[in-house]
């Protein structure tokens, strides 16, 4: 996984860890962690900025999202369940199910103001 300057297309960081492809990302609301959900049935934790891995978490996720405090991340995948993680332990807090279809990025935190929205 590369992260890039926006507007010149500079290569800033190179993230390398997931052995399959990833299917999902998301940014902290403060910038300081990424979330990056692959194939290889984990999601695994960035520090964008000096390109450290700051932990896995072994599960699988085709979608993932932080609350708008940053104090929790939910994953959700095709079995229509989602979890949420603290991302400071990478322990899960709570497993939510009972969905009748997969949910999406578009459904996880949906209270968030940007909800929705493609970032």
């Amino acid at each position: 996984m590369q992260l890039r300057d926006a507007a010149s297309g500079e290569l800033r960081r190179a993230l390398n860890g997931h052995a399959a492809k990833v299917t999902c990302l998301a940014f902290s609301p403060d910038g300081k962690l990424l979330a990056a959900g692959g194939r290889d049935k984990t999601i695994r934790l960035w520090d964008p900025a000096s390109g450290a891995e700051v932990r896995a978490i072994a599960s699988h996720a085709h979608a993932v999202a932080f609350s708008p405090d940053g104090k929790l991340i939910a994953s959700a995948d095709y079995d229509r369940t989602v979890h949420l993680w603290d991302p400071a332990t990478g322990k899960e807090v709570a497993e939510l199910n009972g969905h009748k279809a997969a949910v999406s990025r578009r459904g996880l935190f949906a209270g968030r103001q940007d909800a929705g929205q493609r970032r």
